[in-house]
């Protein structure tokens, strides 16, 4: 029996998938603040967002009926959430 391993933190090219976006998108989104999560800069060329992360504000984000940007997903981390 093989085990399946979800992976904890996601590329861009996996974020893009889960959002149905492209990766230049998500990478617009982020430069720009759109994207609630900040990245982890792994390394010069590794890049990658929490997974469990990105799911609380997919959660957060359809909830309010909108996408939140990183300073309101910041804030609303630092608030313990909404």
């Amino acid at each position: 029996m093989t085990a399946t391993i979800t992976p904890m933190a996601l590329s861009a090219a996996d974020l893009a998938v889960l959002l149905g976006v492209s990766t230049r998108q998500i990478w617009s989104w982020d430069s720009g603040g759109g994207l609630g999560p900040a990245a982890v800069k792994l390394s010069e060329r590794v890049t990658r967002w929490d997974r469990a992360e990105v799911e609380a504000w997919w959660t957060a984000c359809r909830r309010e009926g909108r996408r939140i940007g990183r300073r309101e997903w910041q804030v609303m981390q630092e608030a313990g959430g909404r």
